[in-house]
């Protein structure tokens, strides 16, 4: 296996498990525990709700492209399959990027608008060097 098949199927390998780990642990945990989520934060519970429901949708998104192109370059999946894989993982992390920048400067309060930044800062560079591999 050449070394740049190796480092994209690394990448998103890696990429599927932190997103689908995010999407189910993270958010479902939001939504499990609503209201004391929401007055930590102190967003309305509504707010919060369609908030975690959206980032785990672009959570998932990204992380099915990417179990997607793992399974291409794995050869479990014609390998065709793997540009459209890295397209929607492309396309989720900077979703998700956007979604997080827009609310932190839209909906959170000033405490929790550094760890928003982090994570938009996180997946937008998960999604340039998905993007930079799979060139």
């Amino acid at each position: 296996m050449p070394n740049k098949r190796l480092n994209q199927l690394t990448l998103y390998a890696f990429v599927a498990f932190i997103t689908l780990m995010e999407a189910f642990l993270t958010h479902g945990g939001t939504l499990r525990f609503l209201a004391e989520n929401a007055s930590a934060l102190g967003l309305p519970p509504e707010t919060l709700k369609a908030r975690s429901l959206t980032l785990a949708a672009l959570d998932a998104l990204a992380g099915a492209g990417a179990l997607l192109a793992t399974l291409a370059l794995s050869r479990f999946v014609r390998f065709v399959w793997l540009r459209r894989g890295r397209l929607l993982t492309i396309l989720g992390l900077t979703a998700y990027a956007g979604f997080q920048f827009w609310s932190l400067t839209v909906q959170l309060p000033p405490a929790a608008r550094p760890a928003a930044a982090a994570a938009a800062l996180l997946y937008l560079a998960l999604g340039g060097l998905a993007g930079y591999l799979g060139a």
